[in-house]
């Protein structure tokens, strides 16, 4: 949502483009094995409710 005087986005930092290479790298690599613990690992605190399913 657009409020005035605001930025339209957020500041971003090395570290989080370090953060996003890794996550990258898991979600989009070859191996299988780490990629399936981190989904369900994650889908452990995911809030159902803002789910638009």
């Amino acid at each position: 949502m657009y409020l005035p005087g605001r930025p339209l986005a957020p500041a971003v930092h090395s570290c989080d483009l370090e953060a996003a290479e890794r996550v990258f790298g898991l979600l989009m690599g070859n191996d299988v094995a780490p990629r399936e613990e981190f989904i369900s690992r994650s889908a452990a605190g995911l809030d159902r409710s803002r789910l638009d399913i």
